[in-house]
């Protein structure tokens, strides 16, 4: 089933839509671990794709997850980086 570029391809994507769809409800409850679960399209992508799916999707998934964060009214981006303070 996972054979064809186009299922894998559909799969991936539409894992990362349903990330994009869940983490605006889920942000007030865990706050800066919702950012975590962007982890999940990135072993998708991997487990689809490779090592190459996975990279690809990992650096979309940052700046994906600063935007994110920049619709549900977060602190900035650069704030939450640096957390120690």
């Amino acid at each position: 089933m996972l054979e064809s570029l186009k299922v894998r391809f559909i799969l991936s994507v539409s894992v990362l839509v349903a990330y994009t769809l869940v983490y605006p409800p889920l942000y007030p409850a865990l706050a800066e671990v919702t950012n975590l679960l962007a982890l999940v399209p990135v072993i998708v992508a991997a487990w689809l794709f490779g090592m190459r799916g996975g990279l690809l999707v990992g650096a979309f998934s940052f700046p994906m997850n600063g935007l994110l964060m920049q619709i549900v009214g977060a602190h900035a981006v650069w704030e939450s980086l640096n957390s120690s303070s």
